[in-house]
């Protein structure tokens, strides 16, 4: 009888993990293109609670700012602009892609290279939401 409270434990510190508020996954962080200093951030947002999460600021440590912008097409002309903030609405998810919503890592600190690690931290207001930790994708994928 005494593993059916550490059975339950296990469970639930599963469980937890398995759904922690926000998540992120099918990361690609570019490579800058030579001679520039901006690399660009595709991923999906996985939003597990209840609640829309609204995310203000994304930091790196690796580059001097982090921004996240959206790409559109008006009147023919492609235009991108910075986003004050990203909502993911509760059970949901979004798509940062090219051509849409994404994030622009510039002024790498390092060698901006294949292999560097690239560590990103997801901010609403001060509350950390997401760490990750990732490395540049090989050949601008």
């Amino acid at each position: 009888m005494r593993l059916a409270p550490l059975l339950l434990l296990l469970l639930c510190a599963c469980e937890e993990q398995a759904t922690a508020p926000l998540l992120a996954d099918n990361i690609v962080i570019t490579e800058a293109i030579p001679g520039q200093t901006m690399s660009a951030g595709f991923m999906t947002l996985r939003n597990n609670s209840n609640e829309a999460i609204e995310i203000d600021a994304v930091r790196s440590t690796e580059f001097a700012a982090v921004a996240i912008h959206e790409s559109s097409i008006e009147n023919g002309i492609a235009r991108m602009r910075p986003l004050k903030t990203l909502t993911i609405a509760a059970k949901s998810h979004i798509a940062l892609q090219r051509g849409g919503i994404h994030l622009m890592l510039m002024q790498p600190k390092g060698s901006g290279q294949s292999g560097d690690d690239i560590s990103l931290s997801f901010y609403s207001g001060e509350t950390l939401l997401l760490e990750l930790t990732t490395q540049f994708s090989r050949g601008n994928q």
